[in-house]
Order: structure tokens, then sequence, then C-alpha cells
């Protein structure tokens, strides 16, 4: 099939523009620096269309209508040798037009008006939170005045070497800005490519997990025996369930019945713009999809929890929470770690580690026995979390961890199956007569 013949250009004006600085040079009836100016039609939506001529030379110029970098509409000029050449340069600008004033956009200007505005409508506060602390702290003050297309490897390398923040810091940041340099290119289309993608992330120690031994275990359960938090120090070992998530479990998560409990929310940061942080603590929802998950109870836990709930009859717990503070809401971390989680190290005579230690140590107990619902118990969304892979584990596996870790914790209980760990680390059950 024949191609379509390329419909003709229409001559619309002809005119000859003088050059105000030299008003009495001509040279063949045409300005010696003036311009000779030819004006063609176009189709509609490609812009106007001339040719230039000028003494010993001759360009083409294309004018279209298109959007900068903050979103105005400006009339953008392109230039070029052939029409090929400039209608390529403005089929560029109309398909990525935010483009056109990436040249001029400093990289601070980025960040704070485009970068974490988009974060906040799509993430968690946790998140924009440790974007805008990265941001604020480190990249502006040092890069901010950097143009956002001319930065290089090297600049980077530079500034990470500059930098005066702890390794943690540095990563933080770096990682902070390889996230933004990826949103200008692949939802904005500020870049054609990031530039600091194939970059390794500044090294940082890991920080180490205080893990309690059984032994130091079973000292801080006792010096939480009859407190109102002993079920708590208890669920945090049995489970290895988050901090936030024990604070926000509530009894409609709880089946004793069944022997199992819920996870469906947690305690997090939300946005408040009332509040002078900009943040408040509330009911969130879980860390990941992973993190919503069923665990198995034992008969040790069933049995504290039942006796948890008679003593919270008759005080105010209006969210119905497993663990209400003294005015029936949900517990403030800061608080319980002054006023409870620290006094009770104290009197266990153990040394200091936060609370996020017991679900290290809750997840230790289960991976030194060899379960591979390890992963599923913890709610991790990918197998390297927990550095054990396995496909699913049934019921009846969970149910197992669940009074293996009731016996180690000492929590057998009369007419129940008992369940001992082996020295091999196996798990052999049994009836009592």
């Amino acid at each position: 099939m024949a191609a379509k013949p390329k419909p003709k250009r229409r001559l619309l004006k002809a005119e000859i523009i003088p050059d105000p600085s030299r008003p009495d040079e001509y040279e063949g009836g045409m300005p010696w620096g003036g311009i000779y100016r030819e004006t063609y039609s176009r189709a509609p939506g490609t812009g106007s269309y001339d040719t230039i001529k000028r003494k010993g030379y001759t360009y083409l110029r294309g004018r279209i209508w298109a959007e900068d970098s903050k979103g105005v509409r400006r009339r953008i000029e392109v230039t070029g040798k052939t029409e090929a050449e400039v209608t390529r340069k403005i089929k560029e600008l109309k398909a990525a037009p935010a483009r056109s004033g990436a040249k001029r956009l400093m990289i601070g200007d980025f960040l704070t008006e485009q970068f974490l505005p988009a974060v906040k409508l799509r993430a968690k506060a946790n998140t924009y939170r440790g974007y805008e602390s990265a941001i604020r702290l480190h990249i502006v003050p040092d890069i901010g005045k950097a143009k956002l297309a001319a930065l290089k490897p090297t600049h980077v390398d530079a500034w990470l070497s500059d930098l005066d923040a702890k390794p943690r810091a540095k990563q933080n940041a770096f990682v902070t800005l390889k996230v933004a340099l990826n949103y200008a290119v692949r939802d904005l289309g500020l870049l054609d490519r990031n530039p600091i993608d194939r970059m390794m992330a500044p090294r940082a120690s890991k920080r180490e997990q205080h893990i309690l031994t059984l032994t130091e275990v079973r000292k801080l359960l006792k010096a939480a025996q009859g407190s109102q938090w002993y079920p708590l120090m208890y669920l945090a070992i049995a489970t290895s369930m988050r901090e936030g998530e024990l604070f926000a479990l509530g009894w409609r998560d709880v089946d004793l019945k069944r022997g199992m409990l819920y996870v469906r929310q947690g305690i997090g940061n939300v946005y408040d713009d009332e509040t002078e942080s900009g943040y408040r603590r509330a009911m969130t929802t879980p860390k990941t999809d992973a993190s919503r998950r069923r665990i198995d109870l034992s008969a040790e836990a069933i049995a504290l929890l039942k006796t948890h709930r008679k003593s919270l009859d008759g005080k105010p717990n209006p969210d119905g929470l497993v663990f209400p503070n003294e005015a029936g809401s949900f517990v403030h971390v800061s608080n319980f770690h002054r006023r409870v989680w620290a006094p009770l190290l104290e009197k266990a005579k153990l040394p200091h580690c936060k609370f996020h230690s017991l679900r290290h140590t809750g997840k230790s107990i289960l991976a030194q026995q060899g379960l591979s619902l390890l992963q599923r118990r913890l709610g991790h969304s990918t197998p390297n979390v927990t550095m054990a892979v396995y496909s699913h584990a049934g019921a009846e596996e969970g149910r197992k961890g669940a009074a293996l870790i009731g016996s180690l914790l000492g929590g057998e209980k009369a007419g129940e199956t008992r369940t001992k760990a082996t020295a091999k680390g196996r798990v052999r059950t049994s009836k009592k007569a």
C-alpha cells in the first residue's frame, strides 16, 4: 500500500525585520543585520514554524506552548538546521513538558516542592518523617542549590565525603536522594535516567540486637509477676509481636476458644496539621500486608489472657484494648518505657535493652528449635528478613510452636497436652495420665 503523500506547507507570511542597531546598512534590499522571516502553516497542535534567513546562514525555528516544571504554560522556542530536527525537538517537549524547565530546577526546590508533597500523599507518616528529616538536615544544606539535571555520581561522592553525620544518617540520606531521583525519572519525566541508580549506599554497621537468654527471660517474668504488665511481657515473648501491635491489640482480635489471635492494626504516627510537629500517635494499619497474620496461643497464654480480661472488668476501656492505660486509651510508648520498662529491668537486675528485644528473643527461641513457621508467625514480608525459606506452615505446626514457647517459659497446664523440647531441638508431645 502506497504511503500517503506528505501535506504541502503553505506560506502564510514573509517579512523583513530590520536590525534596530544597523538602520542604514543594506545589501540587495535586505538589512545587513536584519532578518528575513517566512511563516508557514502547520498541523494543529504542532506549533508555529519559521524559516529565518540572516546574512550568511539560514536556520529554522519552531514555537510551541508547553508547561514548565511548575506547571505554568509558556511559549517555548526551539531551533534547528532542518525541519526534521525542529519537529523532533517539538515532539520531545510535548512528550515531556516538565523537562523543559528541569535544567534550571535546583535539587532543594525539587525535593521540598515536588518530592515531599508526593510522599505525603502516598506514604505513611513514619516514612514521610524519615524522608523529611534527611532532606532538611543533610541534603538541602549541602547540595540543595545544585542543578537537578547536572547532578553526577562524583558530586554525590563528594557530598557524602564532606557530610558531617553518622554512618547510618549518611546511608539514610543517600537512600532518600536515590528514591527522590527515581520519582523524578519515573513519575515526573524530569530526567532521562537516575544518575546514581547504580551507586551503592554508604556502609553502616548493623545495630547489634540484644537477645535475652532463657534465664534472663525468666528473671524478667518473675520481676513482672503479680503486676498488670505481666501478661504483656509474656505475650511479647511468646508471640514475637511488635510493640505497636501489642498496644493496639483488641479483644475482638483474640479468640480464646480457638486459641489464637489476629494482628490487624498497630500504633504509629499519623498526619495532623493541628499539632506543632505535624504528627500524632494513633491506631494505624499494619506495617506491611504480611503483618496481617494469625498467631496461635499456648495453653498458658490462653489462661493468662482469661485472667487478665477479668481484671479489666469495671475499668474504662472504650476501645476494648487488651492492654489499655489507666485512662482506657492505648499506651504511649515513651511513657511505658520510662515508667514501666526501665524500672522492671532494674528490678530484674538485667542490662538495659529495648522492649523490642523481646520480639527478637521470641523469634530466637523459635529459630533455635528449627521451626519453619518462623516467618509467618513474625509477619515478615520476605524470607530474607528471617533468613529462612519455606512455603506454608500448617495449623498443626503453628500449635506446636505455641506449645513449645509455653513449655520453655514454664507454661504447662495440668490436663493439657504437654510439649517438651528435647536436647536436639525436636518437639515431642505426650498426654498426662
